[in-house]
């Protein structure tokens, strides 16, 4: 079981893609802003939510902190049911 759920949008961050890359490959799930597209890792593989420049209130991905917000709430709303396509 793994009740963390970890959360990267900065590309060049080193440090944080290493413990995301690390919990996912050990079946964890994370959330992550991955070349341009926000993606969800399920605990087996990745999976693209959507584009970053689609999400509003990132400003194109400049409005990191929107980013993370956004990030945030794919596992929450998943969690809670929402589809993965929604």
């Amino acid at each position: 079981l793994h009740p963390v759920c970890w959360v990267a949008t900065d590309p060049h961050d080193r440090d944080a893609w290493a413990l995301v890359d690390a919990h996912a490959a050990a079946g964890g799930r994370a959330c992550a802003a991955r070349g341009g597209v926000l993606a969800w890792h399920d605990g087996r593989a990745w999976h693209d939510v959507a584009p970053v420049a689609e999400v509003a209130v990132a400003a194109g991905g400049a409005a990191r902190h929107n980013l993370a917000n956004a990030a945030t709430a794919v596992p929450l709303a998943l969690a809670l049911g929402a589809p993965l396509d929604a």
